[in-house]
């Protein structure tokens, strides 16, 4: 009995180790006080446009995934974090625009949705990404959720926390965060919850410990 007991604990602590390696992030810092300072941003959602899965399973599902899957993912992360919402967390007033990012998801080719190997975006690439973006909104700060993939063999999740200036498209400040997907059944879910995860605990872990600092 105290021999399974043991082995019951050591699988706790095993996956508490585990899931505090997963759960972190990368910060890029470039004017960080202009971000903190301002009143107001331009809320842009989830950019979905540069996601990648590393699963060889899902090979065949890709029509399936661009067509079903992130459209509900879009569809769940917009119900959870309205614009109220993310004013009330981060503190500012917030003018919402989710169609301007959003709506790339188009330009997703089916060929390369599924890779075989990690993939990384650089924050060289993330900085391009933002570049590309043609916005109504000609000056403000923008903040906008690039999601970068689905690793499913090392069971993370990953995306960037970005901070832009909107009138030169130049970021601001910008947070890689790796975290875990969920425990829930169900491809939708499982990832659902770890896309979660890059919004709060950037929210918890980098925002909120940067604002102290300003203080």
């Amino acid at each position: 009995m105290k021999i399974n007991l043991l082995i019951v604990f050591l699988f706790i602590i095993s996956n508490f180790i585990y899931a505090q390696k997963m759960k972190h992030g990368i910060d890029f810092q470039y004017d960080v006080k202009s971000v903190i300072k301002a009143k107001e941003i331009v809320y842009y959602g989830w950019d979905f446009s540069n996601f990648r899965i590393t699963d060889a399973s899902k090979i065949n599902d890709t029509e399936l995934i661009l067509k079903k899957h992130i459209p509900t993912w879009i569809g769940m992360l917009n119900a959870r974090y309205p614009s109220a919402k993310v004013a009330e967390h981060f503190n500012k007033q917030v003018i919402e625009n989710l169609v301007s990012v959003q709506n790339l998801i188009k330009n997703i080719k089916s060929d390369d949705l599924v890779t075989f190997q990690t993939y990384e975006l650089t924050i060289d690439s993330v900085k391009n990404i933002v570049k590309s973006y043609i916005l109504p909104e000609k000056t403000g700060i923008g903040l906008v959720f690039i999601i970068e993939s689905f690793n499913k063999p090392q069971r993370y999740v990953t995306g960037f926390t970005t901070f832009f200036n909107i009138q030169n498209k130049e970021v601001l400040w910008s947070t890689k965060i790796k975290g875990l997907p969920g425990s829930k059944y169900g491809f939708i879910q499982y990832l659902y919850e770890g896309f979660i995860e890059i919004y709060d605990l950037y929210l918890s872990n980098f925002y909120k410990k940067q604002i102290k600092l300003y203080k």
